[in-house]
């Protein structure tokens, strides 16, 4: 499995906690039922929207508002703020050996 594959795995799993925490009387299933037939689950998948380098609490603020009103609202500007490339930069930067900034850069 890839790291990006397990990074959306963890956000699926962190929108579910959250959403319960929200909800506590959901259960563990139906929380992730409702991450998994969301349009935010959807986008988390494309890897071109990098949502999955992006906190829980931020992608879950998007998750609450489809909930709430029934529809996704990324704007063009949203995607273009997210700044997946300084979050790889930062990324390579704690990284440890030369081999592993490689493969951070590599994210990109």
């Amino acid at each position: 499995m890839s790291i990006q594959e397990q990074m959306k795995l963890d956000m699926t799993k962190n929108l579910a906690v959250l959403l319960m925490e929200d909800y506590p009387d959901l259960t563990m299933e139906q929380a992730l039922s409702s991450v998994l037939n969301s349009d935010t689950y959807q986008r988390l998948q494309n890897n071109a929207a990098h949502l999955f380098y992006q906190s829980p609490r931020y992608v879950y603020a998007y998750f609450k508002h489809e909930m709430e009103t029934g529809k996704m609202e990324y704007t063009q500007k949203t995607l273009t703020t997210l700044e997946y490339d300084k979050i790889i930069d930062m990324l390579a930067e704690c990284a440890s050996t030369e081999g592993a900034r490689s493969r951070a850069r590599a994210l990109g």
